[in-house]
């Protein structure tokens, strides 16, 4: 609890924002509950639920990186600001969407929904931004503090970015699912395709990359690891290398899990 007390003190604005999408992740896992509407065979609450878990641990992440940063930086505000106004974006026209019972994703349905899904790309498109300059920030002017810390650091940031690179490709595909239309068969709460290839795995791993090389830097400077920062830069090599198969499996149209035999369509 110090850490998250010392977090709060850090990194005030993200601190709180990041809190407020944990409860918002709270009242929407109540509606999953008492709301049993579906948009393309899921739970329509199911999916703003994970994308605020997921900007929830995303949020935090950026404090916890930030809070390292020397307050003289000028464009530290900036960083802050364009990670909360477009997390907050995302979310509200996520659930909005799913609050009326339509998909909130590749939607052209209507003019409005393909201006939904359009400015859901400029604000993800925006955020990348902001974390590529602070990926910047972090190779030039870098905090003091262990070697493998802070390359765990700078290699997360780097793996952020390349899990927003998958995640232009999806959008690039106008659809999560290869080989089949979006729907169908999938794994529990993540929805995964267990058909055809899914493009949102080599997303979320690359993504949650982020959280992994942070975490094996501070363990390794933890406990003195000599050369740390170099196994640091291996694991991540090595991450982004399992994010490129994902990816290049799910353009394949192959499944990472494969459903039952009776589950699987006919192909004529």
């Amino acid at each position: 609890m110090s850490a998250l007390r010392e977090l709060a003190r850090r990194e005030p604005l993200l601190f709180r924002v990041g809190a407020g999408f944990w409860l918002l992740s709270i009242v929407l896992l109540a509606g999953v509950f008492v709301d049993s509407a579906e948009i393309l065979g899921v739970n329509r609450w199911i999916k703003p639920l994970k994308f605020s878990l997921s900007i929830a641990i995303f949020i935090w992440t950026m404090a916890w990186f930030l809070q390292y940063l020397d307050r003289s930086i000028r464009t530290l505000p900036v960083i802050r600001w364009g990670i909360v106004s477009t997390q907050v974006v995302e979310i509200v026209l996520i659930a909005g969407q799913s609050a009326r019972g339509v998909p909130s994703h590749f939607n052209a349905a209507t003019p409005f929904d393909l201006a939904v899904f359009n400015t859901m790309g400029l604000a993800i498109l925006a955020n990348s931004i902001v974390c590529a300059w602070a990926f910047v920030v972090y190779l030039k002017r870098p905090p003091e503090l262990p070697a493998s810390y802070l390359w765990g650091i700078r290699c997360g940031l780097a793996m952020f970015l390349l899990g927003s690179a998958a995640g232009v490709v999806l959008v690039a595909n106008n659809a999560h699912t290869v080989g089949l239309p979006d729907g169908g068969a999938g794994l529990p709460f993540l929805n995964w395709s267990t058909l055809g290839g899914d493009l949102r795995i080599a997303h979320f791993v690359g993504l949650h990359g982020t959280q992994a090389m942070a975490i094996a830097g501070y363990a390794f400077a933890r406990i003195r690891m000599p050369r740390g920062e170099w196994l640091v830069i291996g694991f991540t090599l090595a991450w982004a290398f399992l994010t490129l198969a994902l990816l290049f499996m799910a353009l394949a149209g192959r499944p990472l899990f494969i459903a039952p035999l009776t589950e699987v369509p006919t192909i004529r």
